[in-house]
């Protein structure tokens, strides 16, 4: 939803359809996605589940591309998520094209001061005892086939980031047992390792810099073990993945959120 000045507001416009529209299911799609045939007949097949409370595609990955990042961890991901939800949940869904059961949200609303209502949709269903699973026959693009740029990438990590952390509890204890792995898994990928990461580096810096020999020692194995991960096509698309967590966190911290955003589309 586009509001006064060109601004989306996701949560909003969600909570305002809510508030109008009545049924057993809800489905919300971008304007942008192009959806493969088939997939409504996929999504009621899903919901013919009693446990199943959201349902989510997975987004075709584009080739090559700039730094390649996207492709690698579209195809990382639905990797991930189709073996989370083969096993019960995923944390990680789709905006693009989801379905849930209306009583997910009945009595609640999603929380408009924050984006990554995907998340929080997904994670309202696995809270009230419902699997939020990915369907691997579901697959979607944008029509433009262009790839997620550096500030999109930002914004959705940043939503995920706040879901996971408002939700960190469902990692301990959550009425969906097998969930809790999944989600221990994703509080630890968006919003521990990038950290690790990112101290790991500035320690091996540090280290090296203090003693520049090449022996057998901390400071060596912690550079050589830096350089062959920036070296690697698998090694950037980490490092830059990490970079988005980290940017997306530290904008939290200094009060800039993602409530409302320019589309880029």
């Amino acid at each position: 939803m586009t509001m006064k000045g060109g601004q989306a507001k996701t949560s909003l416009a969600i909570n305002l359809a809510l508030e109008k529209v009545k049924g057993d299911v809800m489905i919300i799609s971008d304007a942008d996605a192009k959806v493969s045939p088939g997939w409504l007949s996929a999504i009621m097949n899903r919901f013919s589940e009693e446990d199943v409370g959201v349902v989510s595609g997975i987004e075709q990955s584009i080739e090559g591309g700039r730094t390649g990042f996207n492709s690698y961890y579209r195809k990382k991901s639905n990797w991930l998520r189709i073996q989370e939800s083969r096993i019960d949940s995923t944390p990680v869904v789709e905006g693009s094209l989801l379905a849930w059961r209306a009583d997910v949200l009945e009595g609640s609303r999603l929380d408009e001061k924050r984006n990554g209502d995907d998340a929080q949709i997904g994670l309202m269903a696995i809270r009230k005892g419902y699997r939020t699973i990915v369907e691997p026959r579901i697959i979607f693009e944008d029509y433009s086939r262009r790839e997620r740029t550096s500030s999109e990438a930002v914004r959705r990590a940043q939503g995920l980031c706040l879901a996971l952390v408002n939700n960190i509890d469902l990692a301990v204890i959550s009425p969906r047992h097998k969930s809790k792995m999944a989600i221990r898994n994703a509080i630890f990928l968006y919003l521990i390792f990038p950290w690790l990461l990112l101290l790991f580096a500035i320690n091996s810096l540090v280290a090296f810099s203090m003693s520049e020999e090449i022996i057998a020692s901390w400071s060596t194995y912690s550079i050589t073990a830096m350089l062959l991960c920036v070296s690697t096509y698998q090694g950037r698309s980490l490092v830059i993945g990490s970079a988005y967590c980290i940017i997306a966190q530290l904008q939290v911290l200094t009060g800039k959120d993602y409530r409302n955003w320019d589309p880029i589309r």
